[in-house]
């Protein structure tokens, strides 16, 4: 593998933790992201662009970018992402193909997970999943979350080729 696609469609490995809904999934991505780079990985971190103010890409260190795509207005509310799946997966396939393509794409979180799965069969390509939270343990604990997550997070470990929970 020497160019991936990581996608964190909900949120930028660039936003401090601790702001707005920025935590541990933040620094996973960016942490992964440049150990990847490091590693010789050509790592391309697609987000959804959250601010109209943002570039079209951030070079963050050798190997490593982020690509805002646009898929919805910037200040949508997190409720509302489902709605912008299509959009946002449509931008990441028009920039991989413009763009060299990628070896392998690596979701995070369920939404990008269905993201993944489109990209996955429109360009051919293995995909990982990394779940940071999961509906039914949320609720379990008395955070419950909407019906469309809690239906379309189980389909997601059968369409990809890897699985993988949060890191150390």
């Amino acid at each position: 593998m020497r160019r991936l696609a990581m996608l964190s469609m909900h949120s930028s490995p660039l936003v401090q933790p601790g702001v707005g809904d920025s935590g541990g999934m933040n620094v996973y991505v960016r942490e992964l992201s440049s150990a990847l780079a490091q590693a010789g990985v050509d790592t391309t971190t697609y987000v959804r662009r959250w601010h109209e103010d943002l570039p079209g890409e951030i070079f963050v260190e050798p190997g490593l970018r982020v690509v805002h795509i646009d898929a919805g207005r910037p200040a949508l509310a997190k409720e509302l992402l489902p709605d912008v799946v299509d959009a946002f997966a449509s931008g990441v396939i028009d920039h991989l193909q413009s763009s060299g393509g990628a070896d392998v794409v690596h979701a995070n979180y369920w939404l990008s997970g269905v993201v993944g799965h489109r990209i996955k069969h429109e360009l051919d390509l293995p995909l990982v999943c990394t779940f940071h939270t999961f509906a039914r343990v949320k609720a379990e604990g008395g955070d419950p979350e909407p019906a469309r997550r809690e239906n379309k997070e189980p389909s997601n470990p059968r369409r990809a080729v890897r699985l993988g929970g949060q890191g150390p």
